[in-house]
C-alpha cells in the first residue's frame, strides 16, 4: 500500500521525466544499480544494493555540480539507510548496509 500510494504522488511526473543511468546501463554482475528519472526541479533516483561487500556507492548526479539539494528517502518511510551530497562534486553518497535492498530517492533541487 505504501508504494502505490506513493506512486500517486509522482505519476504526473513520470511520462515527461528524462531518465538516466548515473551508474550506467546496468550488467548481470553489478552489485549496485540506479536509475533516475528527472522532471524539471525534481529527481527521483531508485537504487538497488544487490551484492557485493561495499555498504556504500557514490552516485554522480551530472549537470548539479555546486548546487544545493533537499535529498530524502522516499520509499520505504522505514529505511535503513544513510546519504550525503557532495555538491562540488556533483555525488550523492548512499549507504544500505543489507544486500539485495532497494531505495527510492527523491531530490528538489533548489533554486536560488
Amino acid at each position: 500500500k505504501e508504494a502505490l500510494d506513493y506512486y500517486k504522488t509522482i505519476r504526473q511526473d513520470i511520462p515527461e521525466a528524462l531518465p538516466f543511468w548515473p551508474l550506467g546501463l546496468p550488467g548481470h554482475k553489478d552489485d549496485w544499480v540506479s536509475l533516475g528519472l528527472r522532471a524539471d526541479s525534481r529527481i527521483y533516483l531508485a537504487v538497488w544494493r544487490l551484492g557485493g561487500d561495499s555498504t556504500q556507492v557514490l552516485l554522480p548526479l551530472p549537470g548539479l555540480q555546486d548546487q544545493e539539494l533537499e535529498v530524502r528517502c522516499a520509499y520505504p518511510a522505514e529505511h535503513d539507510c544513510s546519504w550525503k551530497w557532495s555538491a562540488r562534486e556533483a555525488l550523492l553518497n548512499v549507504r544500505m548496509p543489507g544486500a539485495n535492498t532497494a531505495r527510492l530517492f527523491e531530490i528538489h533541487i533548489k533554486t536560488p
